[in-house]
């Protein structure tokens, strides 16, 4: 129906188009709410991806340094060691296998973020 070039419309038609309005706007405002709860995600997933490559070549580090120490035990041997040179090499590397543990156990807590949730 028209009155006057007007299009009228029945009371219950706006209704439920000022509802579907309100659900559509809500519903955009959500999905607002998770890009950002998926771009954080996805910053901490790189953060995360990182600390694990640090942790790879640390171990991967501690590996090399293992069988530099079983080259250089060996060689002591093969050149008649003497048992305090062989002693030392590996007190050396005791030491310096403590420092990489320590290092580690810190940067391990003071890297890593609670969940939000407190659990």
């Amino acid at each position: 129906m028209s009155l006057f070039g007007f299009l009228l419309v029945p009371k219950s038609l706006v209704t439920t188009w000022t509802r579907l309005s309100v659900q559509l706007a809500t519903l955009l405002e959500e999905v607002r709410t998770m890009t950002l709860n998926f771009d954080k995600l996805a910053a901490e997933v790189a953060r995360n991806t990182s600390v694990d490559a640090s942790a790879v070549a640390a171990i991967q580090g501690l590996n090399t340094n293992v069988q530099e120490l079983k080259a250089q035990i060996a060689e002591l041997i093969a050149n008649g060691g003497d048992p305090a040179a062989i002693q030392a090499a590996i007190d050396a590397f005791a030491e310096q296998m403590a420092a990489s543990t320590d290092a580690l156990a810190a940067a391990i807590p003071a890297n890593t973020t609670p969940p939000a949730d407190g659990n």
